[in-house]
Formats: structure tokens, C-alpha cells, sequence
């Protein structure tokens, strides 16, 4: 199931679409963009056609490509965007490799495991 982007999401990309100059300097200080993206003006250009959620999920948000970026567009939000979307559309964490985290908080929560005892004292 592909993800429907909102009307934010689908802005921040096309003004990165629009702005980019794809002059490659975030694809040289960034490993995730060098091996996943190429490109931000083309990678968000095509924003809808985006089918794996891998792509903005392999975002550390360590926005080194917001500091080098002469415009300062910024991609970590827009990755933050997809992954909010692509979890709405889903209504689920999209990566079977979330799926651990999700159970994990879920349990650690539960009463069951809790180590505070509520009740009685002495």
C-alpha cells in the first residue's frame, strides 16, 4: 500500500524539488543519501511515485545535509513527513523491522512487567 501524502508533505517536497540545485554536496557528507537518494531534486520530484519506505526510514536526522546545502533545504523534515504518512496510510510501521520496537513498547508498559507494585502497604 503506498502512502497518501498530505498537502505539507507534498510541499516541502516540490519547494526541495524547486530549490535544489543538485549540486551533490549532501550526497558527499551523507552515506544514506549517497546510497539511497542520488539526487534530492529528482528524488523529491518524483515524491509520489515513492514506493519503499526504506528510503526516508534510513534517515538519522543528523541534518549534515542541511548544513552544507547552500539553500538550506531541509530534507530530514520531509523524511519525517513520509515515515508520518506512511504510517498513517498503513496505520502500522511500515518495516518489518519495526515491528520488534513496536512490541517491545507495548510489553514494557504492560502490568504484567511492571516492576512498581500498586496495592496494599503495611
Amino acid at each position: 500500500m503506498e502512502p497518501n501524502y498530505r498537502a505539507e508533505t507534498r510541499q516541502l517536497a516540490a519547494v526541495i524539488a524547486d530549490k535544489c540545485i543538485s549540486c551533490g554536496r549532501c550526497v558527499k557528507v551523507c552515506r544514506f543519501l549517497a546510497e539511497r537518494v542520488h539526487d534530492p531534486k529528482k528524488y523529491f520530484g518524483q515524491l509520489e511515485n515513492e514506493t519503499d519506505p526504506l528510503t526516508p526510514y534510513s534517515c538519522t536526522f543528523c541534518r549534515q545535509c542541511v548544513r552544507v546545502c547552500p539553500d538550506d533545504l531541509d530534507q530530514p523534515r520531509a523524511y519525517l513527513l513520509m515515515r508520518q504518512d506512511w504510517i498513517k496510510s498503513r496505520r502500522k510501521n511500515p518495516l518489518k523491522a519495526l515491528r520488534a520496537v513496536d512490541f517491545h513498547q507495548r510489553l514494557s508498559f504492560s502490568p504484567l512487567f511492571c516492576a512498581i507494585r500498586r496495592g496494599k502497604t503495611k
